[in-house]
């Protein structure tokens, strides 16, 4: 990877502070296609042989050159879709663009970098960080860290983090998708949740309803809920009932998700806030 690249993509990813701790992987290069190991001629299939390998290298070199081609197409409009995924003028939109530029540039996103940057924005979110540690460590743990990376402000999903989803190798891919399952209601919602979770912090009811099932998602449900039902004295929207706005929100989450939100929805609308 060119140098200056190297070092936006990371700073971007890494920030300030991070930058000095990790070291910057090169990035992949795309696969090319495998070299033919047998010609086709008159409608028969020959092995090549050492001499006929001699003659037949400049029409597998015109071969290689269209592959080539054909690859910086497809690489030009992956870069596209992936700066498209991230909202104008944010963090995200900015590594959304870095990420493009090395595709561009013949090159794939520095999955390590990445990994780096979503372990580190595990630790300033709580739940985040309960869902982290659940997961073993090893390539489920990377992908988990991987998708956070790549989520990072972020809150629709698109072609460029299904792009770094296919990246990963099978046991990785499962990590990501519990990051892309947690990043997107949590990026989405981000007001309502962390609403909700001051107010169950501050209420012990609401707590231990919120603790009923010892499942991240159904927290992360629960507080959405609670963002919205719970007491507009403590942050609350303070709704009184339900509506299709906050049913298509419930409809958004996960079953555990769900579940979480119909606790705290029955749990807020039996009281009296006002």
């Amino acid at each position: 990877m060119p140098k200056p690249l190297c070092v936006a993509l990371f700073a971007l990813l890494a920030g300030p502070a991070f930058a000095q701790a990790v070291t910057n992987k090169a990035v992949r290069a795309s696969v090319a296609p495998p070299r033919p190991t047998a010609v086709q001629t008159g409608g028969t299939t020959q092995a090549a042989t050492a001499q006929s390998a001699a003659a037949e290298r400049p029409a597998e070199a015109a071969q290689s050159g269209a592959a080539a081609h054909s690859n910086a197409a497809a690489q030009s409009a992956a870069a596209a879709v992936i700066a498209a995924d991230a909202p104008p003028g944010s963090t995200a939109a900015a590594v959304a663009a870095a990420v493009a530029a090395a595709i561009n540039a013949g090159k794939l996103p520095d999955l390590d970098a990445l990994a780096a940057r979503g372990a580190e924005l595990s630790m300033r979110d709580p739940l985040a960080a309960e869902l982290r540690n659940r997961i073993p460590e090893g390539p489920q743990r990377r992908g988990f860290d991987i998708g956070l990376g790549v989520w990072v402000g972020n809150a629709a999903p698109g072609p460029g983090k299904q792009r770094v989803h296919d990246m990963l190798s099978p046991p990785e891919q499962p990590g990501l998708d519990i990051a892309a399952a947690y990043s997107l209601p949590r990026n989405r919602y981000a007001a309502l949740a962390n609403a909700g979770a001051a107010i169950a912090s501050a209420d012990a009811d609401v707590a231990a309803a919120r603790n009923a099932e010892n499942d991240v998602f159904f927290w992360l449900g629960f507080d959405i809920a609670s963002g919205i039902f719970g007491d507009p004295a403590s942050g609350s929207l303070g709704n009184t009932a339900t509506g299709p706005g906050s049913l298509r929100i419930r409809n958004e989450l996960n079953p555990a998700g769900q579940r979480g939100f119909n606790a705290s929805t029955a749990l807020h609308l039996g009281r009296q806030y006002r």
